[in-house]
């Protein structure tokens, strides 16, 4: 039985995502975050396994942890 390639791995349920990561070095939870860009759990979620991300709510995210676009999202240069 293979793996599934196309879903990040994970390291006690928090995906390996960059968004995954620094949640998981912060000790924070997705709700927090969740809370402060104006989207509910399940949505944040969906953000945190790396699935589509809206702009207007990657700055947002970036912005709630204090940190650049792009080590949150790093893919964002590529299609910059």
């Amino acid at each position: 039985m293979s793996r599934d390639t196309t879903r990040p791995v994970t390291v006690s349920g928090t995906p390996q995502t960059p968004l995954g990561r620094i949640l998981r070095e912060e000790g924070r939870r997705q709700s927090w975050l969740a809370e402060r860009v104006g989207v509910d759990q399940a949505t944040m979620s969906r953000y945190v396994h790396g699935l589509h991300v809206p702009d207007d709510k990657r700055a947002a995210i970036a912005q709630a942890l204090g940190r650049d676009l792009a080590d949150v999202f790093p893919e964002s240069e590529v299609a910059a």
